[in-house]
């Protein structure tokens, strides 16, 4: 038999106990909606297409559990009660309520005289209060506690002046070396005179062509003369 009007659960709060315990979360059963990859949401569990289709998508929040729990009522009210799943409807008809064909929750709740904000879900050991964020300790991501911009300008002179050092360093050895291997260094040439011809650092005498140049020896008389002093 079904409740007494007076000790029967609320009708928001018998649909959230079976969908969602009161509690703002993600599907937990693998169903037709998981396997299509639109998996229910929230406190009614409602999944993305109901949610657009019944003016979710107007309210700010992609899905349902993006929304707080007012902005999921408000958009809960339109849908058709017809639209939750049988064990839902088993639990309505249970706690007393018959819905109607293509009735929607908000006219369900008006039928049947119910104030949509008298049902939390912390009557059902749920809240309403969103989840803080994890607070990430300093220093975790680097980026948490950022060095002061001196000390990170004095380490970027420091390791400059060491790798000028180091630059110096090698070009040092590197001349060394280069030093070691090239032969010795030829005389420097004289700058060009001012006739434009080159001199050597010890200038070469010029023959006197004023002078008779000395005769060569006659080879052939040379020759006659050896002949003779042997027959002789």
């Amino acid at each position: 038999m079904a409740d007494a009007p007076s000790r029967r659960p609320s009708i928001l709060a018998t649909i959230m106990r079976i969908e969602s315990g009161g509690r703002n979360i993600p599907q937990a059963i693998d169903d037709i909606n998981m396997r299509r990859g639109t998996p229910a949401q929230g406190y009614f569990q409602i999944i993305n297409p109901t949610w657009s289709e019944f003016g979710g998508d107007k309210t700010g929040s992609r899905s349902a559990i993006d929304a707080p729990y007012p902005v999921q009522l408000q958009v809960a009210q339109n849908i058709p009660v017809a639209r939750w799943g049988p064990n839902t409807q088993a639990a309505l008809r249970a706690a007393g309520y018959e819905p109607q064909p293509g009735e929607t929750l908000g006219q369900m709740l008006t039928r049947y005289g119910e104030d949509p904000t008298a049902t939390k879900p912390e009557d059902l050991g749920g809240s309403t209060v969103a989840a803080a964020a994890p607070t990430l300790l300093a220093g975790l991501l680097g980026a948490s506690t950022p060095a002061p911009a001196t000390s990170i300008d004095g380490a970027k002179r420091d390791k400059e002046k060491e790798e000028e050092a180091a630059y110096a360093s090698l070009t040092k050895e590197g001349m060394k070396l280069m030093a070691a291997e090239e032969p010795a260094a030829t005389p420097p040439v004289q700058p060009a005179s001012a006739g434009g011809l080159l001199q050597a650092s010890a200038p070469v005498p010029l023959p006197d062509f004023t002078k008779p140049a000395p005769s060569l020896p006659d080879f052939l008389e040379m020759l006659m003369q050896q002949r003779l002093q042997r027959r002789a």
